[in-house]
């Protein structure tokens, strides 16, 4: 997420060689705590580190 601003889902799991579903569980976590934020809805959801 260094490298892109902002990201999908899908984005993040090719890069980092997961599965989509996997992905957004662990994207889900990361939102919860505060580490990253999700903008958008559903199929438009991107994310991109805390400011």
């Amino acid at each position: 997420m260094t490298d892109t601003p902002e990201a999908s889902s899908t984005q993040i799991a090719d890069a980092v060689g997961l599965q989509v579903s996997r992905t957004k569980m662990y994207l889900a976590e990361l939102v919860a705590s505060g580490a990253i934020v999700a903008e958008g809805s559903s199929r438009a959801r991107k994310y991109r580190l805390k400011s």
